[in-house]
């Protein structure tokens, strides 16, 4: 029958227009689409946003990488300079302190030559004197034998008084003239007894305080060379403890400079050694930390782009179970209209019920023999053109 076609071709329009708008957008789906098409759009930015931190990341970690290897070419040979510095500050002090004790050492050896020299007359003249002085106390030597008559003989006084006597005497007797006469003779004789009787104390002690005299000035002598030769081991024992003084500090300050400077050098290499281990680190830290943000950025993007389209696909989800209800329920209406219109002719007032349903539904009433034709179920339909749509790619 005419009219049990054109329920038929009205139920099915209505229920494949429903479904047609819920994937399109049209009618009462095209808010739950806009939505999805929206998630796909936060998708994108969520990808996009994440590749921008990732290459801020990168720049970021070059940056740092770069900085800290230029630190460490600054820091390192700035440690090796501060310690070949150092150390020819040391070696300078070193040679400075070394040389004033060398100069030291010949002012003391100086000072001790002139000492000497200045003493050597007197202990030559307290040695010759301690000689003389040795040899007269000998057996037998001039300050160790007795007094006699030659010694008194020897007396100039004696010898000026006989010399006088003798010459009165011979004056005398050439007056009486018995020049040649015996008892010229026994008076001569008798005048240098007398003399030298008178003269034989005088003559003993003036060969004693001569012969004391002598032993004075030679034990003054001898005492003489024996300050000298004391005062010349003094200052020989003083030269060689300011020498040995000197030397010890002689060696100190050559070790100081070498300690110092094998210290310096030693804290040089370390310096360099620590700032290339600090570049080493700041690096690896640095490249750490873009590595890290670089995943923490590719983390958010693929996170953030499976939320939105998750969100979207479920937002299409719900779209098409609401069209799909929305289909049903219009079908089971139909349906019982087509049930109803088998029994019954259809009258003017339920064709514009019907126009009406219809047009709710988003259908329209086909007419003529096509109009089961013109309408389709809705799994015939073509899918949806998606290809315009930009999707992320990771």
């Amino acid at each position: 029958m005419t009219f049990v076609a054109v329920a038929v071709g009205v139920g099915t329009s209505v229920v494949g227009g429903a479904v047609s708008q819920a994937i399109n957008g049209g009618g009462g789906g095209g808010s739950t689409a806009g939505n999805a098409g929206g998630s796909l759009a936060q998708a994108w930015g969520a990808f996009d946003s994440s590749k921008q931190l990732q290459d801020a990341a990168t720049k970021s970690a070059n940056v740092l990488t770069t900085g800290a290897q230029n630190q460490g070419d600054i820091l390192a040979p700035a440690a090796t300079q501060a310690a070949n510095t150092l150390a020819a500050g040391q070696l300078t002090a070193s040679q400075q302190t070394q040389d004033s004790i060398r100069a030291a050492l010949a002012a003391s050896d100086a000072t001790l030559q002139a000492q000497a020299t200045a003493n050597q007359p007197f202990i030559s003249a307290g040695n010759s004197a301690l000689s003389t002085l040795s040899a007269g106390l000998q057996p037998g030597g001039q300050f160790n034998r007795a007094f006699t008559m030659a010694d008194a003989a020897n007396s100039q006084a004696e010898q000026f008084a006989q010399q006088q006597g003798l010459q009165a005497v011979e004056n005398v007797a050439a007056l009486g003239g018995q020049v040649q006469s015996t008892n010229l003779q026994q008076q001569a004789t008798k005048f240098a007894e007398n003399t030298a009787s008178t003269f034989e104390g005088q003559a003993f002690d003036q060969w004693l305080a001569s012969n004391n005299l002598s032993l004075a000035a030679l034990q003054n002598m001898v005492k003489t060379g024996q300050v000298s030769t004391a005062q010349l081991q003094s200052a020989l024992a003083q030269h060689g403890v300011s020498q040995e003084t000197l030397d010890q500090a002689l060696g100190t300050a050559q070790a100081a400079g070498t300690t110092g400077a094998a210290a310096a050098n030693a804290a040089g290499v370390q310096g360099s050694a620590n700032a290339r281990a600090n570049e080493a680190v700041n690096v690896a830290n640095a490249q750490s930390a873009g590595i890290m943000g670089k995943g923490s950025a590719l983390a958010a993007g693929t996170t953030g782009v499976t939320n939105a389209l998750t969100s979207g696909l479920s937002s299409l989800g719900n779209s098409l179970s609401q069209a799909n209800a929305s289909n049903n329920l219009a079908g089971d209406n139909y349906m019982s209209n087509l049930n109803s219109a088998s029994n019954l002719s259809p009258t003017a007032a339920q064709s514009a019920q019907y126009s009406s349903d219809l047009s709710a539904a988003g259908g329209t009433m086909p007419t003529g023999a096509d109009a089961a034709a013109a309408y389709t179920a809705p799994v015939d339909q073509a899918p949806v053109d998606t290809s315009s749509i930009p999707m992320p790619s990771f």
